[in-house]
């Protein structure tokens, strides 16, 4: 259901952005949530080999392991990511920038959302109990 998720959410974004998104008789189909949506799937395969390797690592190399574990689980995020990307800009025939857009806007907004509303309550607590602080 994630992928699903992310894919609707992902097309979403890369229509606003002007992905190509048609169909014709004559030229190929473009744009499909589909399509995104087998290109995403098989662009998390890489995430096997850290789910495989990164257990294995903690157990048998103590601290290292762990080291070594966090440097495999970021490289595959890395080539999750770029994976998705290309598969993002194939798709919707997007600039590479703005397929990067794509892939990292639903990230950005989360973050700056939660910044929000730590800021929001964060400020309603320092009301609350500003009596007792002060």
């Amino acid at each position: 259901i994630i992928y699903f998720v992310n894919t609707a959410i992902y097309h979403f974004i890369a229509e606003v952005l002007g992905g190509e998104m048609y169909w014709s008789e004559e030229e190929e189909v473009l744009g499909t949530a589909r399509g995104l949506y087998a290109a995403a799937c098989f662009s998390t395969l890489p995430s096997i080999f850290s789910a495989l390797i990164s257990p294995i690592m903690m157990k048998v190399s103590g601290v290292k392991g762990i080291i070594i574990s966090a440097i495999i689980s970021l490289a595959v995020f890395v080539w999750v990511a770029i994976l998705n990307i290309i598969a993002i800009r194939g798709n919707y025939r997007l600039s590479t920038g703005n397929a990067t857009l794509v892939f990292f806007l639903p990230a950005i907004v989360v973050i700056v959302i939660g910044i929000i509303v730590v800021l929001i309550l964060g400020s309603a607590f320092l009301r609350m109990f500003s009596d007792i602080l002060i």
